[in-house]
């Protein structure tokens, strides 16, 4: 920490206040001065509470806002008009990705060069290669075999709680989710449910030696900390040992190419192979094929695992919402192909989705050229461009003076009028919670279904309440996502055994 500080002292802020002076972003647009995002990255201030103390108050009035970001001055928009012209203009305001941005850090070395950060041709490269693996049509029986794992699990755990308190679900819904997407897009069972994942540990490395909010703030710093602080070069150890643990699995449970039944031949386009075709024809380097491997992985089950634990914690505090989500899927004794049908179900997720966005924070494009967002604004050339989809998804501009309440409502009682409002917010840029225009996840078909699958199973066998005992605090760093969320399960079996022995007293 002494080595850290005097770091600081003597290179980091004589740079940033004296000789390393770039662009201030948009003229006319507000600042967060210098040493406030200083102050806040070195007490390692969380994303949403950054937001809300220093971010809010200017982005509802301007929708811009210029904030110190990766070591250079950056434009964060959230007005819609803006970030819809962001999105659009892939052209223009390109993605850059932490390999430009931040090179020979930790992160740079841990994402690499892959889908999500690319652009133009080498991004459309990706795309024709990964997308048909990602897209298939996926059979939903292994979600609901995982589904059902999990809740044995679920089970187990509980009737080990003391009377009266719940269990921590963060770490099994990790579990749930590696394993999902280890079997739909490794071909490959991880064991995660059963405990035996080298994946999954080292995943947790990766997360507890990611670089302090400072060292993200300062490149530099990152890069000079890798030469004078082991714990920064064991970091980089970690993003390999990663890399190596998903390969290991993929290796474990290889394709053969010849004697395959009708039946098993889809399984050639789940997206391993059609990267390890890409890689072993030359259509994809050793490089960029580790970099999306390790980044899929991360953001395949991640994501997911997020969204399942913010939905399970609003569903678990609000009774109404719980029994009109069982109600409906009762009902309806949806099989698997009907969920998408559930516009209950639907709304619940995408209202998740929008007060806990998987990303909360990406500042991840730059300029090529000056670009006119109207209203006299100009992004000048060479400044990084990003978005904030918390502050998007809460602007009572946009979504009303209870955009900070949970309410599914809002988006519409049949599964029609919610899909089309959806694509309309998603144009318009008033909801990103999977991307928009050209860079929509193309994963968020099978990441709905993952959830309706999982949440219907859920509520089928267990009603849920949230722990008396837990506060909610929000990890608010990656993901959006409760901390430690305590939740009650409580088999639906034995509620109803009671009330028909109480009816026969």
């Amino acid at each position: 920490m002494f080595i850290l500080i005097l770091l600081i002292l003597v290179i980091i802020i004589p740079l940033a206040t004296i000789g390393y002076r770039p662009r201030r972003g948009c003229r006319g647009a507000p600042t967060v001065p210098f040493y406030i995002s200083f102050y806040e990255a070195w007490q390692g201030t969380g994303q949403v509470t950054f937001y809300n103390n220093h971010l809010r108050r200017h982005l509802e009035i301007h929708g811009l806002v210029n904030l110190w970001n990766t070591g250079r001055w950056s434009v964060l928009v959230t007005k819609p008009e803006y970030v819809a012209h962001v999105f659009r203009n892939e052209r223009v305001i390109a993605k850059g990705g932490l390999y430009r941005q931040m090179p020979s850090t930790t992160p740079s070395h841990l994402f690499g060069v892959n889908i999500i950060d690319s652009t133009g041709e080498l991004w459309k490269h990706f795309t024709r290669i990964m997308k048909p693996g990602i897209q298939q049509k996926h059979n939903p029986a292994a979600l609901y075999t995982t589904a059902n794992k999990l809740l044995a699990l679920i089970d187990k755990l509980q009737q080990q709680a003391s009377t009266g308190r719940g269990i921590i679900i963060n770490d099994i819904m990790e579990r749930w989710s590696m394993d999902v997407y280890g079997q739909y897009f490794l071909d490959a069972d991880l064991c995660c449910l059963d405990g035996k994942a080298r994946a999954q540990q080292a995943f947790q490395n990766v997360v507890r030696t990611f670089p302090h909010r400072l060292l993200l703030q300062f490149p530099l710093l990152e890069y000079i900390s890798m030469f004078l602080l082991p714990s920064r070069r064991h970091a980089w150890s970690m993003a390999d040992e990663l890399a190596e643990a998903v390969l290991e699995a993929t290796a474990a449970h290889p394709l053969r190419e010849k004697g395959l039944t009708e039946i098993e031949s889809s399984r050639s386009e789940k997206l391993v192979y059609r990267l390890q075709r890409a890689r072993d024809s030359g259509q994809l380097t050793d490089f960029h094929y580790r970099s999306n491997m390790k980044l899929m992985f991360m953001a395949g089950h991640e994501n997911s695992k997020a969204l399942l634990v913010s939905s399970l914690l609003e569903i678990a505090q609000r009774t109404n919402v719980q029994e009109r989500l069982y109600q409906e899927i009762v009902a309806s004794d949806a099989e698997d192909s009907e969920l998408k049908d559930l516009p209950y179900l639907t709304a619940v997720i995408y209202e998740a989705l929008r007060l806990y966005p998987t990303l909360i924070q990406f500042t991840d494009r730059e300029a090529l050229e000056p670009v006119c967002l109207g209203d006299g604004i100009t992004i000048p050339q060479g400044t990084l461009v990003g978005w904030n989809a918390y502050g998007i998804h809460t602007d009572p501009n946009s979504w009303g003076n209870d955009a900070l309440e949970f309410k599914p409502e809002r988006w519409g009682s049949d599964v029609q009028t919610i899909n089309r409002l959806v694509r309309t917010y998603q144009n318009r840029g008033m909801f990103i919670g999977f991307g928009a225009w050209s860079r929509a996840c193309i994963g968020a078909d099978f990441a709905l279904l993952q959830m309706r699958v999982t949440i219907s199973e859920i509520l089928r066998r267990f009603s849920i309440q949230k722990d008396p005992s837990y506060q909610l605090v929000l990890n608010d760093v990656a993901a959006l996502e409760p901390e430690e969320c305590q939740l009650i399960f409580t088999h639906r079996r034995k509620e109803k055994c009671e009330s028909q022995i109480i009816g026969l007293k």
